[in-house]
């Protein structure tokens, strides 16, 4: 009984179809537009019955006015124009193919051909379900996506109510999502935003304020001050400090005040950590819509933000302006214009080695040390006490180097400051539907400044070091096109095919000036920018690349989604490539088996596969400090950022990737209960791909510099399965709770290495890096290692301590075993949403080379809490092959603090000892939203929208370092090492929007 009034239900809504047409009601139609998540401006949408339009806004919201019937073009400049129907229940869309053709007539033909037997002739189940289909959770009122490639639509019938939200499915496996929203006539449009956030940082290393300053001498624990050249702490606890037998407190320089002064005050131990500030961010931004006649609007936008990061008199602000302009002439002739223009200055983030000995000067300054004499804040950074003795001396907790991380901030500028001009603009010609032309102009001009220096006694140069550093680039891109669709055979309902022939011409020009002025004058601890440096060297260069591509590309896809594909062929030549040119292609396809064999209780039965092959050249101009540092020892990070710069060499060869990919996606929403208005939803998708490189491009050491060249083949290995699950329920469903839960998986391996070595270091120092060698993950951990017998056992030396191996070995992999996100979203009637992610990383291990040279300084808890171990045995053999039983004390009192368990190692320890497991959860994203858009009529306010997000909330892991997730030095192939790090930063941002 069931299924028979379920078919008579849809045999009543195909008859019901024409009738929708000839019902003359006036609507106003609104929706959004969407590429990749982000609101699509510009787009043009045009009622083809009455020739007015309208385009979307900065957010790609739309309206337009229209009867039930009227036939709607969405079109955008590089997108193929799709259409849509008018309904007492939304928009329906349309065949690109012939849009003016009456409803009645298509669905007449349709419904001939089921009467025919296409879909069963005894079965009215044969049929294909309605197209709108519940739309995935979470998708905002007045969705649309439209995007490259935008599909073609058929009409597939239905009648659902209109305060819904619904998801149309194409044909040519995009999704397309609309919705008609309450009329609202507005032209003229007006929107303000603005935010404001805090952040702190998280995950800091543990630091002991147990001990002062000094080592043993004699047997006794005796305190020696940074007068003495003692930058260690590994001296008595700071309760038995004593001057004359009674407790003692410290100067400025953190030493011994004799207790007769009339000054003494009770000793006070520092907080390092105490240094940073909070974080702030505030934005604002004001949008516009201006009409110009017809549907034609400018879309105009400012902006301004301002950033206080973690250390004082860090900052920068910014500011920003953009305008746009859709043009139609007629129904065939469009035209876009877009320009933006961005600037922002400052003292931005301290980089490279700059952040690392901030960082690290900050982690090792002794308890005993008043690293802000007193002060907080801003008062202490302009006060020169804090970074000044009273004889004009750089204050320091370490002798013969200015390391106060106070006097580091003014004396080290770091200052940028960046400047962009983008401009676009393009002209569209559809003389028919089945033909369209189209031309595109890009042009980006940016200038890029930055100034950064050691003061004497920083970074390893002696006199000081200032670099200036100035890039211009020029860039712009020409893109001519031409698209034919046809039917094949000449058949409405036949196969779909598409030819676009595509020229492309890109030009990139980068304009380098760097200066660098070493052996300068001081004055008070203060760098004097104008001083004169005992010499200079100044670098010039103007690289510059003109690459051309040729497209060809076919596209088909059969009726009702059955199956679709496509495949293309580009010619690729430029300037800087060694070969006269180079072919790429690609190889797609698609099928629906739920639509060829219509499953029940299926939505969705997606098979998609392909094959790609593309080329990469290196960048024309590189400039980045972390590779460089492979050639230092883990002493000498601070000299990481002294650098030159890397211009592309002549004859070097492109990057080569071919990869294969293979997805399986499974929907259904015919999970319903008769009881209540309650529905389900589900949809996985399985994904794997794999992606081979030749001529890997990376940064090696020719023997004197160095230079990009190519190192390694490479391949690569990704697993993805995502599960949602959404209900809808309550009154007309409009609440939405979803559960959507990913979980992936990444390998890649070296195949082969260019280098007689076999290694070839690509981030890290010498006695830890990431490396490419054969057989091995990319960025495998590599380092020194503790020396082992056959049997895998530590080999212990005479004094009771292990010994080291003579040659660098592997000694981890910094590339999780898999990693899971879990995301919830609940919204209620498109006024409340919310929203939390939830992620594990399971597996991965990193080099902590912070705690080595924490231990290394005595700094760390670790050192507080196992310095007084004593006699302890190493696990392992004798270098004869015997058990060992020689018992050592970790730091004892009798012996030199050269020689106790944490220095005698050197700086970095053995790196062996310093690679952790780095798990970890975290709750990256808490998110509250509200909007409300019922206000009465004639106010000045039309929407109202307040959200609360708060980022990286929680962290358990057993890692002791930084945020796991954080790479040295901010380097991509420095991920796995950890030698100062910044830390990450809990963020609490409120946001407000208002549209009149």
């Amino acid at each position: 009984m069931k299924k028979q009034l379920r078919n008579t239900l849809w045999a009543f809504c195909l008859w019901a179809i024409p009738l929708w047409v000839q019902a003359q009601s006036t609507r106003m139609v609104s929706g959004y537009m969407r590429d990749a998540g982000a609101g699509l401006p510009g787009v043009n949408v045009k009622n083809l019955r009455t020739h007015q339009g309208t385009s979307t806004d900065l957010d790609g919201r739309y309206e337009i006015r229209a009867l039930t019937g009227d036939t709607l073009s969405f079109s955008f400049i590089g997108y193929v124009e799709t259409y849509g129907l008018v309904t007492d229940i939304g928009v329906i869309p349309l065949s690109k193919r012939n849009p003016k053709a009456t409803t009645e007539s298509s669905v007449t033909k349709w419904w001939d051909k089921i009467q025919q037997g296409r879909y069963g002739a005894d079965s009215i189940s044969g049929v294909p379900r309605v197209f709108f289909q519940t739309s995935e959770e979470g998708v905002p009122e007045g969705v649309a996506t439209l995007e490259d490639d935008s599909p073609t639509y058929t009409v597939r019938g239905g009648n659902l109510s209109a305060s819904e939200l619904w998801l149309i499915r194409p044909r040519m496996g995009k999704r397309y999502v609309i919705r008609r929203l309450p009329d609202q006539d507005r032209f003229w449009g007006v929107e303000y935003a603005t935010g404001f956030g805090m952040g702190w940082a998280t995950q800091r290393p543990a630091l002991q304020s147990t001990f002062a300053q000094g080592r043993p001498l004699n047997g006794m624990p005796t305190w020696q001050g940074p007068q003495t050249g003692e930058i260690y702490s590994w001296g008595p606890r700071i309760d038995l400090l004593t001057y004359d037998g009674i407790p003692t407190p410290y100067n400025e320089q953190g030493g011994l005040i004799l207790a007769t002064d009339p000054d003494t005050e009770t000793p006070q131990t520092t907080d390092p950590y105490a240094a940073l500030q909070a974080t702030l961010q505030y934005y604002q931004a004001l949008r516009l819509q201006i009409p110009l006649g017809g549907w034609n609007r400018l879309h105009l936008q400012a902006r301004q933000n301002q950033h206080r990061g973690l250390w004082p008199g860090e900052g920068t602000q910014g500011h920003g302006f953009s305008a746009s302009l859709p043009k139609s002439w007629g129904n065939d002739l469009q035209i876009e214009a877009r320009t933006e223009f961005e600037q922002i200055e400052g003292q931005l983030t301290p980089q490279g080695n700059h952040h690392a000995m901030l960082w690290s000067s900050l982690l090792r300054t002794p308890a005993t040390f008043d690293n802000a004499a007193g002060l907080e804040g801003r008062e202490a950074l302009a006060n020169p006490m804090v970074y000044t003795a009273a004889d004009g001396t750089i204050r320091s907790h370490a002798p013969g180097q200015a390391d106060n991380p106070f006097g580091l901030l003014a004396t080290l500028p770091d200052e940028e400051y960046r400047r962009k001009w983008a401009s676009n603009a393009a002209v569209v010609w559809n003389p028919t539907y089945e033909i369209n032309l189209g031309v595109q102009g890009n042009h980006l001009a940016q200038l890029h400044q930055r100034t950064w220096g050691m003061a004497p006694g920083y970074g390893g140069w002696e006199g000081g070091r200032i670099s200036e550093r100035t890039v211009r680039t020029q860039q712009a891109k020409v893109r001519a096109f031409g698209q034919v669709n046809a039917e094949i055979f000449g058949f409405y309902y036949g196969p779909f095919l598409q030819l676009t022939v595509d020229y492309q011409w890109d030009y990139l020009e980068q304009r380098l000036q760097r200066t660098d002025a070493f052996g300068l004058e001081t004055a008070e601890g203060q760098v004097l920018w104008t001083g004169q440096a005992d010499r200079t060297e100044s670098i010039a260069e103007t690289p510059q690349r003109s690459v051309h591509l040729a497209t060809g590309k076919l596209e088909i896809a059969q009726p009702w989604q059955y199956v679709y594909g496509h495949t293309s062929a580009t010619y690729y030549t430029s300037n800087t490539l060694p070969t006269a040119g180079e072919w790429m292609g690609n190889v797609w396809a698609q099928a629906d088996f739920e639509e060829m064999m219509w499953i029940p209780g299926t939505e969705r039965l997606q098979v998609t596969g392909g094959w790609e092959y593309t080329l990469e050249e290196a960048p024309i101009l590189l400039n980045h400090w972390a590779y460089a540092s492979t050639g230092l020892s883990v002493a000498d990070y601070h000299q990481a950022y002294d650098v030159g710069e890397v211009v592309a060499p002549s004859g070097l060869l492109p990057q080569y990737q071919q990869s294969w990919l293979a997805e399986l996606r499974y929907s259904s929403d015919r999970w319903e209960a008769w009881l209540g208005d309650y529905s389900t939803h589900l949809d996985v998708t399985v994904r794997y791909q794999r992606d081979n490189y030749r001529q890997w491009i990376a940064p090696a050491w020719t023997g004197t510099a160095y230079e990009l060249m190519n190192t390694a083949a490479v391949r690569e290995d990704r697993w993805r399965a995502q599960s949602t699950v959404g209900w809808r329920y309550g009154n007309k469903r409009r609440k939405n709770l979803s559960l959507e839960l990913t979980w992936e998986r990444y390998r890649n391996q070296v195949r082969s290495i260019a280098s007689p070595s076999e290694v070839v270091p690509i981030a890290g120092f010498q006695e830890a890096q990431t490396v490419l060698t054969p057989d091995h993950p990319v960025g495998v951990l590599y380092g020194t290692a503790y020396a082992r017998d056959e049997a895998g056992r530590m080999v212990i030396g005479t004094e009771g301590f292990p010994l080291v191996a003579d040659e660098l070995q592997v000694i981890g992999n910094p590339i999780p075993d898999w990693t899971g996100t879990l995301r919830l979203l609940w919204a209620i009637k498109d006024q409340w949403s919310f929203s939390t992610t939830l992620r594990r990383v399971q597996g991965g291990e990193i080099w902590n080379g912070t705690q080595a040279l924490l231990d290394y300084w005595g700094r760390s808890q670790t050192t507080a809490d196992l310095r007084q171990t004593a006699g302890y045995v190493f696990p392992g053999v004798t270098e004869a092959g015997q058990v060992n039983q020689v018992p050592v004390n970790f730091a004892g009192a009798d012996a030199p603090v050269s020689e106790n368990r944490w220095v005698r190692y050197g700086p970095g320890g053995v790196a062996e000892a310093y690679v952790q497991d780095a798990s970890h959860w975290r709750w990256q994203e808490l998110a509250v939203r509200y909007r409300y858009q019922d206000f009465p009529e004639g106010k000045p306010v039309q929407a109202l929208e307040i959200s609360v997000v708060g980022t990286n909330l929680w962290q358990p892991t057993e890692y002791a370092g930084v945020d796991p997730n954080q790479s040295l030095l901010g380097y991509a192939a420095g991920l796995g090492l950890d030698l100062f790090n910044m830390p990450s930063t809990r963020q609490f941002t409120a946001h407000l929007t208002l549209t009149f």
